[in-house]
């Protein structure tokens, strides 16, 4: 449960609409105590951080030449 709080604070920095559903989730995590309720909230968390980590990866990647027709 430890490592799923520091996960969380790590990423407290998400924007809009995402970062009040992070702050949701990881305060729900980090008290529930059904373990398959806690799966799903970490599949919930796991979600978000794969979007983040998608459009970071969008931003950090290089413009790619356009390409014309031969």
């Amino acid at each position: 449960m430890g490592r799923l709080v520091r996960v969380c604070q790590a990423y407290r920095l998400m924007q809009g609409t995402n970062q009040e559903k992070w702050r949701e989730l990881c305060a729900q995590a980090a008290v529930e105590q059904n373990p398959k309720k806690l799966l799903e909230l970490t599949r919930q968390i796991n979600e978000l951080l794969s979007g983040k980590q998608s459009r970071l990866e969008q931003v950090d990647k290089p413009p790619q030449a356009a390409t014309e027709p031969t």
